[in-house]
């Protein structure tokens, strides 16, 4: 199967998911997440997270948006 995002928004994509799954309360979800794409708390901070919390939210919304045109 060929990827259809690039490397840099596939890293975007995982961390918006993290983001999402810590800020609707499911951090056992975050962790096993966190735990599979090998991303550390170094790497996964919370000014990190901070950053990419309502980043997943917003794209989708876009897409419905974009969707009913």
């Amino acid at each position: 199967m060929s990827q259809i995002l690039t490397s840099r928004q596939a890293d975007e994509l995982h961390r918006a998911l993290i983001a999402y799954l810590s800020a609707a309360n499911l951090p056992n979800t975050a962790a096993a997440l966190r735990e599979e794409l090998n991303l550390s708390e170094e790497v996964f901070d919370p000014a990190t997270a901070k950053k990419y919390e309502g980043l997943l939210e917003k794209k989708w919304t876009s897409v419905v948006r974009l969707q009913k045109k």
